[in-house]
């Protein structure tokens, strides 16, 4: 008998039937995974050459199917490491499936969702203003409570720290426009820290509040102006708000709240939480 460990995706649906069912010329069988070998069941394409696709178990459990070269496919595997953690949140981490390898390339398989942040909050809010920015407040307390049904994707590069431990030093990494002031000055020796995440993490409030919008720009100028703290908020109309991201992605990370501080904050005093 078929059992689904994750609720069937109404979105992905159409597709998920076609694959179980299509040509063998369109799917690669690897164990016991069937993936969607054509762009038709591509779901995101990354950097390195990093792809995700539509996958099926044989025991009816619809996945999301990270795919990466071998050669290049370290950061999946520590990605891998991090997802099987088991005191990770089941609720606040994507969840881990399998893993599986082939002559050429590594496969992450995955939990599949439904939308990604930036679907869902361009086109899938409520018609109501009022609604959609009671939804965009619980969305951004989700994130940073890390609880409901946001969740975190994409670990290759996190490192866990353990609870007395305030630092952690690595080679220079991170999504471009998306890195802490202090990870982008080249001669730094800081290191990444519990604060860091706090700035990257004020910048994700903004442009969820904002409905897409960066708090230190776009393009070649952002990561000029992360360093030198020059930032606008002229899309949020709301000034708890704007105190909030403000005080989140502030220049230097120990002028920085910690993620209890943020939720605390008079943003969220009206929540019925």
């Amino acid at each position: 008998m078929k059992r689904n460990w994750f609720p069937v995706s109404k979105r992905w649906k159409p597709k998920l039937e076609k694959l179980a069912s299509i040509d063998a010329s369109m799917i690669y069988r690897l164990g016991n995974l069937t993936i969607g070998n054509s762009s038709e069941f591509e779901i995101a394409k990354g950097s390195d050459g990093t792809r995700v696709f539509l996958g099926l178990r044989d025991d009816g459990t619809e996945v999301a199917v990270k795919r990466m070269y071998r050669s290049e496919y370290q950061d999946l595997k520590n990605e891998e490491q991090c997802l099987r953690i088991p005191q990770l949140g089941r609720d606040c981490i994507i969840q881990y499936v399998d893993f599986a390898e082939d002559d050429n390339f590594g496969y992450l398989v995955l939990q599949l969702c439904e939308y990604t942040l930036e679907e869902y909050i361009q086109e899938h809010l409520p018609e109501d203003s009022s609604q959609q920015q009671e939804v965009l407040k619980k969305i951004v307390k989700e994130v940073l409570y890390i609880n409901g049904k946001a969740k975190l994707s994409d670990l290759g590069i996190s490192r866990r720290l353990k609870l007395e431990e305030t630092t952690c030093r690595t080679a220079a990494a991170g999504t471009k426009y998306w890195k802490a002031r202090e990870t982008l000055e080249e001669h730094s020796n800081t290191g990444y820290k519990r604060s860091s995440d706090i700035q990257v993490a004020g910048m994700l409030v903004y442009y969820i509040l904002s409905r897409g919008h960066h708090p230190f720009g776009t393009g070649p100028r952002c990561e000029t102006n992360i360093l030198d703290g020059k930032y606008s908020l002229e899309h949020l109309e709301d000034e708890t708000a704007k105190d909030l991201v403000e005080w989140m992605i502030r220049h230097e990370p120990k002028d920085r709240p910690t993620i209890e501080q943020t939720l605390y904050h008079p943003f969220f005093w009206k929540d019925a939480w």
